[in-house]
């Protein structure tokens, strides 16, 4: 009997309260991971039993859905009359006969191993949709307990100036019990599994130093503006007048953390690093330079092999069309990227303008030679033109000069 109780007791808490934790677990995962141990064991068991029978739920109309509209097809040889069954005869502290059959046993474990992998990804596919749509800045229910994760990343409630796009870096100013000031990069503030800090981490850290002007200090001030003036990266010049010299050093290492006890106060300061357009502009960048390339490999790839994806009247042209093709793409990419070149146009708007109509009119140019290529008209002809368009271009531009 004994065996069968734990046997019993092993059931339970696969079925009931593993599905709970590994939800807890992939939820409360990242910055938030101590927040898995808050509240007292009861607390804790509550929340697993209640997940636990989420999960259990969600995975049954999933699988029931899923199977319904045959997206998906869940198949295990175990019934629900069988499952409802065994639970009765746990009920009844008796070994489920389900449980003596290999197949249907086997089956089980497939069930709940498929239950605890869905409740593990089911957690962690919530944590991010809450913060990738700011659900737990709307809502208090989705909110998690460390308060100093949404204090320390700009947003527009606690920075004024922030806009959607931008990327803000945070700088923290913090003074020690005993009257001491640092100053640099925050790397992350750790908190206990309450919401408390336990210590602050930073990079790129500073110690502020005042020194009073009399003649005990003068020879240190000496010493510290020859520093300044020999630009040694680890002095900085802070603040001067009549009575105090004040100056930072950069502390040695990587990482600098100071522990709540002698921490009295900080000071958090958001510094943008870039906006939306700042960041469109370097991906935007990225994938004209990927375009170029790609626009080059194969440019030289088909003037060397012939694809057949277009009938040309001879080799010749073929390879003249490879060429084009590539000075014309990498004209018509530099065409785009000047009209996104919203610097520009904020700065010099004519400068801007005159970019815009010259890299157009260069690129019409070398579209004339594909009236050649797919034999529209002779090679002699597009000559004449050519000459004729660069002769007229000749006249605009110098009319235009006169102009301005």
């Amino acid at each position: 009997m004994n065996i069968n109780i734990a046997f019993n007791t092993i059931i339970y808490i696969m079925v009931f309260l593993l599905p709970g934790f590994l939800f807890r677990s992939a939820f409360f995962s990242g910055k938030f991971n101590k927040q898995f141990d808050s509240g007292n064991t009861f607390e804790r068991f509550l929340w697993n039993l209640l997940l636990s029978i989420f999960c259990i739920a969600t995975f049954s109309s999933i699988s029931y859905l899923f199977n319904k509209i045959q997206v998906i097809r869940f198949e295990f040889d175990v019934t629900v009359n069988e499952i409802i069954d065994s639970f009765i005869s746990l009920y009844k502290n008796e070994f489920p006969n389900i449980f003596k059959d290999y197949a249907k046993l086997k089956s089980i474990f497939s069930v709940l191993a498929s239950l605890c992998v869905f409740s593990a990804i089911i957690g962690f596919f919530l944590h991010n949709i809450i913060f990738a749509l700011g659900l737990e800045k709307r809502f208090s229910i989705f909110k998690f307990q460390d308060n100093w994760i949404y204090l320390t990343n700009s947003n527009k409630k606690n920075n004024s100036k922030h806009s959607l796009g931008d990327l803000y870096y945070t700088k923290i100013d913090v003074k020690s019990s005993n009257n001491e000031l640092f100053t640099g990069e925050l790397l992350e503030i750790l908190s206990n599994k309450d919401g408390g800090i336990d210590a602050i981490t930073m990079k790129e850290t500073y110690k502020f130093y005042s020194l009073d002007k009399n003649d005990e200090n003068e020879k240190k001030i000496s010493e510290v503006r020859k520093l300044i003036s020999d630009d040694d990266p680890y002095i900085i010049m802070h603040h001067e007048n009549s009575h105090l010299f004040c100056y930072r050093k950069r502390i040695k290492g990587d990482i600098f953390s100071i522990s709540d006890s002698n921490i009295e106060n900080i000071s958090i300061t958001f510094v943008k690093i870039s906006g939306f357009y700042e960041r469109f502009q370097k991906y935007f960048n990225t994938g004209l330079t990927i375009l170029l390339l790609l626009l080059f490999v194969s440019s030289i790839a088909y003037s060397i092999w012939d694809f057949h994806l277009i009938n040309f009247p001879s080799t010749m042209n073929r390879i003249a069309f490879s060429i084009n093709t590539f000075l014309s793409g990498s004209l018509f990419i530099i065409l785009i990227d000047s009209l996104f070149d919203a610097k520009k146009f904020k700065t010099d708007k004519k400068e801007y303008s005159t970019k815009i109509k010259n890299s157009f009119i260069v690129f019409i140019f070398f579209i004339l030679p594909y009236f050649s290529i797919f034999g529209y008209i002779k090679w002699g002809y597009w000559f004449i033109i050519s000459i004729a368009y660069l002769a007229l271009l000749g006249n605009f531009i110098s009319k235009t000069k006169d102009e301005e």
